[in-house]
């Protein structure tokens, strides 16, 4: 299957996620289920993508390199293009002559923050002629995990006229980097908010225990050593309750005993987050 990974007419290279995506297709976690052959990437200066072919150099069999003007010869060759520009630029790469006639018959990965399939859909100019088979758009939003292959990606699409066998794809493009899971569009930008800020706020208030406890003569090794361990045991409980969270928290905590200014802290810190508890504490 030839996929296209980032069509551009960016002046620097293929973006972080981008990057991290296609270093899961090039060297992936479930080799049985989508093969890829080849990856094409497209960037926008000669020194781009001599770092990205640098980068990727032992994939050079299987990694194509090309430059923002070869985007339409690029879709032309692909089953599946993933578009991993910036939002701002996608009249740009849209708008390009021969694109949107490139991409009829095409599986389209997107990954442009706060673009909708129903705007991708006027992008491809879909709406315009009757398609047949039905354009095949899916949507979807990694984290900055997927460096590290633990992002947590939903993704959606219409399930009526996606096939199945683009669904396997899609999903299998996303669990290359982490773990997938397949959402209704009316709740897609909310997820991407929780997984996407999530991790910030949880890694802020570790910040502030880890600042905290040097602070107390701990060693930020230990610290840290504690309090990861101790986050991954929280989040499994967090996850297989069946009362809210709020309440794990307030089980979790003597109030009589437990210092009330690293409470009022930490609450500080994570308003957002525990605005919701208030009405369980009573």
């Amino acid at each position: 299957m030839p996929l296209l990974a980032a069509p551009s007419n960016e002046s620097e290279q293929i973006g972080t996620l981008g990057t991290a995506i296609a270093r899961g297709i090039l060297d992936p976690l479930d080799k049985s289920t989508v093969s890829v052959e080849p990856l094409t990437a497209t960037v926008g200066t000669e020194p781009s993508k001599r770092r990205v072919e640098e980068e990727f150099s032992q994939h050079s069999s299987r990694l194509e390199v090309l430059l923002q003007k070869d985007n339409v010869r690029a879709i032309q060759e692909a089953d599946v293009v993933l578009f991993a520009v910036k939002p701002v630029k996608r009249e740009d790469v849209f708008g390009t002559p021969g694109v949107r006639e490139a991409l009829r018959g095409k599986l389209i990965l997107s990954i442009m923050a706060g673009i909708s399939t129903t705007e991708l859909k006027r992008l491809t100019g879909s709406g315009e002629q009757d398609q047949s088979p039905p354009l095949q758009v899916v949507r979807a939003m990694p984290n900055m995990a997927a460096n590290i292959r633990e992002a947590m990606t939903p993704y959606t699409a219409n399930t009526e006229t996606l096939s199945k066998e683009n669904i396997e794809i899609a999903s299998w493009v996303s669990n290359q980097v982490g773990h997938s899971q397949l959402i209704a569009e009316s709740n897609f930008d909310i997820s991407a908010v929780l997984v996407g800020c999530a991790g910030s706020l949880l890694l802020l208030a570790i910040d502030g225990l880890l600042d905290a406890a040097v602070a107390e003569g701990v060693k930020r090794p230990e610290a840290q050593n504690f309090i990861m361990k101790q986050c991954n045991r929280n989040a499994e409980v967090g996850a297989g309750r069946k009362s809210s969270k709020c309440v794990a928290r307030e089980d979790r905590i003597s109030w009589r005993v437990f210092d009330k200014g690293a409470v009022g802290v930490g609450e500080a810190r994570s308003q957002i987050g525990l605005h919701g508890c208030n009405h369980d504490r009573g």
